[in-house]
């Protein structure tokens, strides 16, 4: 009488498997390397990267330039929380001091509150008077590595003027 087949473990199958994976993977890269020498062109397979340049500014102080006027936004760091959505909200000051600005009599520091998200930015400076200044801005990143911001504000008569910033260690 012959001997019944035993039944064979999943393990004794993995390597069947593997084997197979490579071959097609082999495959696959034989055929792609000939359609390129028959001159075939191929899409390129690229990652979207979603840079979310937002995240950056958290502990960081943003150095601005408003209308020839230097000021320092979180001179402490900003504090990022980030909201359901994927942006984030900061509360913090925006500080001008006599140092940078001569013709100044006193310290201007106001408070701000702003979102961001990826590479957008806005905030609303309330200003002394209870006036409001709305900003918004691109955020961008050098090769260098170097984060700045181009962008506008409105002041309460709804008159735009433009304002640059970058990004670096807060105020020690």
């Amino acid at each position: 009488m012959a001997e019944e087949p035993k039944p064979h473990g999943w393990w004794q199958t993995v390597p069947g498997i593997l084997t197979t994976i490579v071959g097609i993977i082999t495959g696959l890269t034989g055929l792609i390397v000939a359609l390129q020498q028959l001159g075939v062109k191929l899409p390129e397979l690229s990652v979207p990267k979603n840079v979310d340049l937002c995240q950056q500014l958290s502990g960081y102080a943003i150095y601005l330039d408003v209308n020839n006027y230097h000021g320092v936004i979180g001179p402490a760091g900003i504090a990022l929380q980030q909201t359901g959505d994927g942006s984030f909200r900061f509360a913090t000051n925006i500080v001008f001091s006599r140092e940078t600005n001569q013709e100044f009599s006193t310290e201007i520091n106001d408070p701000i509150a702003g979102t961001c998200k990826g590479k957008t930015i806005s905030f609303t400076r309330k200003l002394r008077d209870a006036s409001a200044q709305r900003y918004s801005g691109t955020i961008s990143k050098a090769p260098a590595g170097a984060i700045t911001i181009e962008g506008s504000f409105q002041d309460e008569n709804d008159k735009k003027y433009l304002w640059s910033g970058r990004v670096d260690n807060p105020i020690p």
